[in-house]
């Protein structure tokens, strides 16, 4: 078998006899396993954050998550939550801007809510008024943007007061280790879902599907990155 990226993600599925479900309703592929002479293509990003949410003790079945950000991480994290029973997904993204929202508000949303029992709402992220009523009414607040990535970066999309105490928040950037975002919601007591987890157990995703073997990533954790 073997991992792809960007840009092989959307390109390599022709070439596939099989996808699995989340493979097949993002339009995506970044791991394939070779079986009996076939070709099956799987997205483990999903798979991963999902994983890396309940490792640190939150309940995803039944949950409401807003979702900000909805490119290739974003579009993983909303595919992979509905297929694992998050019942309420409130979407937000920037419309009209590189025609990400379009696309998705006409493939992947429909296609999410049809295939799953999820009720996934897109959001222009323009309006911060509804992104807080959002934030509100939610169990778990999700960053899946680039919106804080890099060294010394301070910056967060969301306002420290639409945070709260009982919110889990988490966010897929693992650069740097605890983003803005982060250590807001930490102060504010929140659990706290940083990415680099996310990062580790897409890896292990992989090494299942293709040695039916697990990976020991807390060990990994530990021995790489505790500080």
């Amino acid at each position: 078998g073997s991992n792809v990226t960007m840009p092989c993600k959307r390109a390599v599925i022709p070439y596939l006899d099989e996808l699995d479900p989340a493979a097949e309703l993002m339009g995506a592929v970044n791991v394939i396993e070779k079986k009996n002479g076939k070709l099956k293509g799987y997205n483990t990003d999903g798979v991963g954050f999902m994983t890396n949410l309940r490792k640190h003790g939150v309940t995803d079945k039944g949950a409401t998550m807003t979702l900000v950000g909805i490119g290739g991480a974003g579009s993983a994290v909303l595919t992979q939550a509905a297929l694992d029973g998050v019942k309420t997904i409130h979407a937000f993204a920037r419309a009209n801007f590189d025609g990400t929202y379009e696309r998705v508000a006409e493939g992947l949303v429909p296609a999410v809510n049809a295939k799953t029992e999820c009720d996934v709402q897109l959001h222009d992220l323009a309006d911060m008024d509804l992104l807080k009523k959002c934030i509100e009414e939610s169990d778990i607040l999700v960053n899946a943007t680039n919106v804080g990535m890099g060294e010394g970066c301070e910056d967060s999309l969301i306002p420290v007061d639409y945070l709260r105490p009982d919110l889990a928040v988490a966010d897929v950037i693992y650069f740097p280790r605890e983003t803005r975002l982060i250590r807001d919601a930490k102060a504010l007591g929140c659990v706290t879902v940083p990415g680099i987890g996310m990062m580790l157990e897409q890896a292990a995703a992989g090494e299942k599907i293709w040695y039916d073997a697990e990976m020991p990533t807390e060990e990994i954790a530990e021995a790489l990155f505790s500080e």
